[in-house]
């Protein structure tokens, strides 16, 4: 499929090559290659002194050319010589596949569906699994592209164990898949931190993937869980069609074969705090543990992806992601304009994540974390936190290209957010 796309693309000064991911077009040559990408052509000018460019003189006709088709100006393009401009439906074929890599407490579910709205309503399709951003696991459609969303590490792993010890559902599973000779679930946020601190200290990595077979044969949980899981995976957004035949001993691989279910060999049975993230971007399985991570392959994957939101900014999130795939932006993409920004209304799934609202020992909010709590936060989370920064700067870049290409402000404020906020009522 990339033959129909291999042009010869002459750009002075420039050495030439392919981008085989067809996802990204990367300008350090900003004015030879502006021609090439309207000819929908897949280069990239990946060899040449981009400033040296901007201090040669340009004659009227060039710049004129340059503000016209870009409708930024030439010091914007001097601050963002590596500005990303992703291909989006100029390269698209109808029934093009996406996979939504479900990052578990990511806002996997709430993204997939809105995802799901916008793709479809384009000709393409989606399947969100929560496995690794390799292989979305079984049944595997070979899908062309993928979708991630990332999340503030901190707040992530609050998210985490929120829901292992107090969903709805999910508290029982867990208790019931629990060996009496294992540790419990620490009832307190701070004794699982400590708890998985520990185990980081001693190198603990993991083969977690489970067996197709239950871990209790009569275990209410388990098999209500199984029986209800496997027919919601049977239809979109986990599966392309509705009502798809899926198989009970394909368990280990069913959705990805990472989700809280699957994590019946996981000290505590809970989710790993130990760079959640960063794991999923760079496993083979999903419940392959490493006590290292290939931080350069789960960096390649995130600059290839051919889209990466990020949580604490959802709705610009989105708004990239109907930019890439439409010739226009829905009204509440203007962040400049508030009556249009609040008539956004996506889909919140899975946002409350207990009934024990009166369980005062609850950490509710990230911020409410004491100081010497968020060191061993920080330290669970370091490598998750290097590819938060690299996942804003690149929402960063494509929210100034939105910008450019339909002039609508979709992001507003780009400061990265604080790892810690504070809460809205402090």
């Amino acid at each position: 499929w990339l033959k129909p796309f291999q042009l010869e693309v002459q750009v002075p000064g420039c050495k030439v090559q392919p981008n085989p991911y067809m996802q990204i077009l990367v300008l350090p040559c900003v004015f030879g290659i502006f021609r090439a990408a309207a000819a929908a052509s897949q280069k990239a000018c990946l060899s040449c002194n981009a400033n040296s460019l901007f201090d040669e003189a340009l004659d009227t006709s060039q710049v004129q050319l340059l503000q016209r088709e870009t409708q930024v100006n030439i010091k914007q393009h001097r601050r963002d010589v590596n500005l990303t401009l992703p291909f989006g439906q100029e390269s698209r074929r109808q029934d093009d596949i996406f996979y939504h890599v479900h990052i578990p407490k990511v806002a996997g579910i709430s993204f997939s569906q809105d995802a799901l709205d916008l793709l479809t309503a384009k000709g393409l399709r989606l399947i969100s699994r929560e496995g690794c951003f390799a292989h979305p696991g079984l049944p595997d459609p070979q899908p062309r592209d993928r979708l991630v969303m990332i999340r503030n590490p901190a707040a992530h792993v609050l998210s985490q164990f929120n829901f292992c010890r107090y969903g709805i559902g999910v508290r029982e599973y867990i208790r019931e898949v629990t060996p009496p000779s294992d540790a419990p679930l620490p009832k307190l946020f701070q004794d699982w931190v400590h708890a998985w601190t520990t185990l980081k200290s001693r190198g603990w990595s993991c083969n977690c993937t489970p067996s197709a077979d239950k871990v209790h044969a009569l275990g209410l949980s388990e098999n209500v869980v199984r029986t209800e899981r496997i027919n919601a995976w049977s239809k979109p957004p986990w599966a392309l069609l509705d009502d798809e035949h899926l198989k009970e001993a394909s368990w280990p691989e069913l959705d990805g074969g990472g989700t809280i279910w699957h994590h019946v060999k996981v000290p505590f049975r809970s989710y790993v705090p130990i760079d959640f993230q960063s794991q999923r971007m760079a496993c083979k399985h999903a419940m392959e543990f490493m006590d290292e991570i290939n931080m350069t392959m789960a960096f390649q994957n995130l600059d290839q992806a051919f889209h990466i939101g990020v949580v604490e900014a959802y709705q610009s999130s989105l708004c990239i992601l109907y930019a890439k795939i439409n010739d226009k932006l829905p009204p509440f993409c203007d962040c400049r304009d508030e009556s249009k920004w609040q008539t956004f209304v996506g889909h919140k799934v899975n946002t409350a994540d207990d009934d024990e609202a009166t369980d005062t020992m609850k950490i509710k909010s990230i911020g409410d974390v004491p100081q010497e709590l968020r060191k061993l936060v920080d330290g669970l989370t370091y490598r998750d936190q290097q590819l938060y920064d690299r996942a804003w700067a690149r929402l960063v870049r494509e929210a100034r290209w939105v910008e450019a290409r339909h002039g609508v402000k979709v992001l507003c404020d780009e400061a990265q957010p604080a790892r810690y906020p504070l809460r809205k009522d402090s």
